[in-house]
């Protein structure tokens, strides 16, 4: 503003001060003050909030497969048949687990609606059941239901669909409902179990040998039925099998998922070993009933095989609780973090009063001591946060208050940038710098170490305030990785050094350089706007689409979108205000 003033964009009149403005738009433009003070701000956050939003729970963030091409050989006992090629194209399923047994009545309504009709009618959905008889308490699925209910803190009752961690209907009248949902929905992992902890893997990319119990998965209007041991009894209706296809090759899991689902079943199982059985029936709960009770008492596959299966390695894109994925969340997010604008602010503005001593040692002193407290301070912060979410993470309610607590700190970081102030007020900055020049006077270099710990001390417990987002995000993300403690201790301690990387570098630059210049207050407001951003994406994936974490390119995919909002958010800003100011303008008469 200078020698001009602060200038009324309403009227057109102009201030000595921004305070003198202030009145005056609050007493005159009332309407003009509020509207852009509150209502644009909240605005411009709900609309980039609905469009994060879309971007992190309703886009699917699995990729689709490639297509893949599988020839099989066929050997006879005298000749070779010419082989057969069949194309596969792997989508996206819709992965749920149903539990249910025979002589439930209330099964007997919901079997055939979840097991028969659903899977005909969606023919991306996956149903892995779990059943067992009236009474058979120690049933190896009947345990499964024990475990599931702890672990997704539900109730020990069927029928009961899982569809994910809050996710869940139970009961004769709530399990039909679900089919609304499941009906949106364009994929979804699978809900399973694993180390007393809920974890969630696409259809393809589960181990059907690290399935509880004795499950059978019912698909595209086919079964797969385990009998332990490693063998499975594939049902379906349609072309028959030979016994002139039975070969020598033993099939493995991921081609014994694929035929649930490919055309042309003959071609597929032609030259593994296999046993061709009679169809098979399946019973559902009603078959524990009379005829006369009306319900479905089983589904018919007129076809069956049994097949041995070897369990086959990991895909190459499973990456649950992959320490390579582990190690580029902890770079990205930590490189994330360390883009700390108050810590900035406040370095900077130590550092610049100490350039009038004009001591390079006492520069990198002081700056030494506020990086080293800097990096304590949030490691003893994220170490209490992660000791919290390992003792209690699998209370849901925990990590959605928690997760709630990072996004509004995120939509705070954004509105300090819509809603311009000083990052730091005058007077805590003149008391800061009074108590540094104070240091300054010190000729022993113990004092001044010890001094400027616990200056540095203090101001790194109120600026967790300012960065309270991120720590509080990683630290449940490295709780849901079951690793032992040193490992999540080794973490914490690689997160802190990435963290104080660029602050270490500024006190360098300030030493070798001697230089004056600062983070000036619209630069710290642009870095708030962005890591606000991130920190509320972060906490939206989180909560809404965790499975997204497990793959290697959520970091960047996190990053580009906000960046992303972060420049929507300055365009829409300057955009509105520009469209108001002109709008003022072009309606006063008394405008210049």
């Amino acid at each position: 503003m200078g020698s001009k003033g602060y200038r009324c964009r309403v009227c057109g009149k102009t201030f000595k001060t921004s305070y003198a403005l202030k009145q005056h738009l609050k007493s005159s433009h009332p309407r003009y003050y509020y509207g852009t003070r509150m209502g644009i701000p909240c605005m411009i956050i709900t609309a980039v909030v609905l469009a994060s939003l879309f971007a992190v729970y309703l886009t699917p963030h699995q990729p689709t497969q490639t297509i893949t091409k599988i020839t099989t050989s066929i050997q006879t006992t005298s000749q070779t048949a010419p082989t057969t090629t069949q194309t596969i194209q792997k989508t996206e399923k819709t992965c749920i687990v149903y539990f249910t047994y025979i002589g439930c009545p209330n099964c007997a309504v919901t079997d055939p609606i979840v097991l028969s009709k659903w899977p005909m009618k969606y023919r991306r959905l996956v149903v892995i059941e779990y059943v067992w008889r009236d009474g058979e308490i120690t049933h190896p699925n009947a345990k499964t239901l024990g475990e599931y209910a702890r672990i997704y803190h539900s109730h020990a009752a069927v029928p009961q669909i899982i569809l994910g961690r809050g996710k869940i209907w139970l009961g004769r009248d709530e399990v039909p409902r679900a089919e609304k949902p499941l009906s949106a929905l364009k994929a979804n992992p699978c809900p399973l179990i694993s180390d007393s902890k809920p974890i969630s893997k696409s259809f393809e990319e589960i181990k059907l040998k690290e399935l509880p119990g004795l499950p059978k998965i019912w698909a595209n209007g086919r079964i797969l039925i385990s009998t332990g041991g490693g063998n499975w009894i594939f049902g379906w209706n349609g072309s028959r099998v030979m016994a002139g296809d039975v070969g020598d090759k033993i099939m493995d899991e991921k081609h014994l998922k694929q035929l649930l689902f490919v055309e042309d079943v003959r071609g597929w199982l032609r030259g593994y070993r296999f046993e061709v059985l009679e169809g098979v029936k399946v019973p559902f709960s009603g078959s524990a009933f009379p005829p006369s009770s009306g319900y479905v008492p089983a589904a018919y596959f007129e076809n069956a095989v049994k097949i041995p299966v070897e369990a086959s390695d990991p895909p190459p894109n499973d990456s649950e609780d992959s320490p390579i994925n582990l190690l580029m969340l902890t770079i990205s997010i930590a490189g994330m973090d360390s883009l700390n604008p108050c810590a900035f602010y406040i370095l900077t503005f130590l550092l610049s009063i100490l350039l009038y001593a004009g001591s390079r040692k006492r520069i990198l002193i002081v700056g030494g001591v506020f990086v080293i407290t800097s990096g304590l301070c949030y490691f003893l912060f994220m170490a209490a946060w992660l000791n919290v979410f390992l003792i209690a993470g699998e209370i849901e309610i925990l990590v959605w208050i928690v997760m709630g607590f990072a996004a509004l700190a995120g939509i705070l970081n954004i509105k300090d940038y819509l809603y311009p102030k000083p990052i730091e007020s005058s007077g805590r900055l003149a008391r800061i710098g009074a108590s540094m020049r104070r240091l300054m006077m010190r000729k022993s270099m113990l004092a001044l170490t010890l001094g400027s710990f616990a200056l540095a001390f203090t101001v790194n417990i109120y600026e967790l305030i300012c960065t309270v987002g991120f720590p509080v995000i990683y630290t449940e993300i490295l709780s849901s990785y079951n690793l032992p403690l040193i490992v999540h201790i080794l973490y914490l301690i690689l997160y802190n050094v990435i963290y104080v990387i660029p602050l270490a570098a500024i006190v360098l630059a300030f030493a070798f350089t001697l230089g004056g210049r600062r983070l000036t207050e619209y630069q710290a407001r642009v870095l708030k706007l962005v890591s606000g951003w991130l920190i509320l994406v972060l906490a939206l994936t989180v909560l809404l689409n965790p499975a997204m974490l497990e793959h290697p390119l959520t970091s960047l995919q996190v990053m580009l979108m906000a960046l992303g909002a972060s420049a929507l958010t300055m365009a829409l800003e300057r955009g509105i205000r520009g469209w108001i100011y002109a709008r003022r303008v072009h309606s006063s008469p008394r405008a210049g």
